[in-house]
C-alpha cells in the first residue's frame, strides 16, 4: 500500500489524511503513518489555510459529538455528567467549584486570607438530595432576582421622586 500511497497527489493524500484523521480520533502520528507522510509534511500543509481550515472542522466535529454524548448522558441522568455540566455551564446560576484568591501587596508578597468565591456543596448520593440542591440553587437565584427587582424599582422611584421635585421646584422660579 506503501507504494499506491507515494502515488497519491497533494490532494488525495490531503483528503485521506481528513479521513484517517476522523477515523484515529485526531491522532496525528498514527494519521501521518497511515498516509505515509513525515510530521514535518503535515506542518507544512498545516501552513495552508485550506488545509487548516478542513482540519478546524474535523476538530469541531468531534467536539459535537463529545458534546452531544456528553448531553445524552445528562438526559440518562448520569450525576457524574449532570455535575460536570452544571460545573462547566452553569456558573451564572450559582454552580461550579470554590475557588480562593490571593491578594497581594504592594511589593508582592501575600496579604493574610482567602476570599471564598462560591459555595459548592457535597456531592449529592441520590436523586432527591440532587433534586433538593437544585431546588435550593433555584429558591437562593430567584431570591437574589427578587432583591435585584426591588433595587432597581427603588431607583427608579427616587429617580421619579427627584425629577418631579426639580420640575416643581423650575415653575416655582
Amino acid at each position: 500500500m506503501k507504494n499506491a500511497l507515494n502515488q497519491l497527489s497533494t490532494q488525495e493524500a490531503q483528503d485521506l489524511f481528513m479521513i484517517l484523521f476522523t477515523v484515529n480520533l485526531g491522532n496525528i502520528t498514527t494519521t501521518c503513518e497511515q498516509v505515509g507522510i513525515s510530521r514535518s509534511t503535515y506542518y507544512n500543509w498545516m501552513k495552508e489555510q485550506e488545509f487548516t481550515d478542513r482540519l478546524a472542522h474535523v476538530s469541531e466535529e468531534r467536539l459535537d459529538l463529545a458534546e452531544h454524548a456528553l448531553l445524552s448522558a445528562v438526559q440518562a441522568m448520569d450525576v457524574t455528567a449532570i455535575r460536570y455540566y452544571l460545573d462547566s455551564q452553569g456558573r451564572s446560576r450559582g454552580y461550579g467549584k470554590a475557588s480562593q484568591l490571593e491578594i497581594s501587596g504592594p511589593d508582592g508578597t501575600p496579604i493574610a486570607g482567602t476570599v471564598d468565591v462560591q459555595h459548592y456543596p457535597p456531592e449529592p448520593a441520590t436523586m432527591l438530595e440532587w433534586e433538593e440542591q437544585v431546588a435550593v440553587s433555584r429558591a437562593l437565584r430567584l431570591a437574589e432576582q427578587s432583591e435585584k427587582a426591588k433595587e432597581q424599582a427603588q431607583e427608579s422611584t427616587d429617580a421619579s421622586t427627584e425629577g418631579a421635585e426639580s420640575s416643581s421646584t423650575d415653575g416655582a422660579e
